[in-house]
């Protein structure tokens, strides 16, 4: 993350991230809308992101360097999402 996610709460942060995992799955189609389910990701006992499951796909941010990855169920990756806590729109929808 960079100095700008230092200006923002952790709770803004995971919000702007689930909402761009939410348009995301809703833009390849891979939820039937429910809330995508949502796990910590842990590397080595250490916190490193999140990982978002929605019925037909999955995305993972990597929290120390700001990206979400989409990805469909067989593993193939749909798009990647550089700054993801950084983006204006999500960030002002999650407020």
């Amino acid at each position: 993350m960079d100095w700008k996610s230092a200006k923002m709460s952790h709770t803004e942060i995971l919000s702007a991230v689930r909402l761009q995992a939410v348009q995301a799955f809703a833009h390849f189609r891979l939820t039937d809308g429910p809330e995508p389910r949502e796990s910590i990701l842990l590397s080595r006992g250490i916190y490193c992101g999140r990982r978002f499951e929605a019925e037909r796909g999955y995305g993972v941010w990597q929290a120390e360097i700001d990206e979400l990855r989409v990805f469909r169920l067989d593993g193939k990756l749909l798009t990647t999402i550089p700054d993801a806590s950084q983006n204006r729109v999500a960030a002002r929808a999650a407020a």
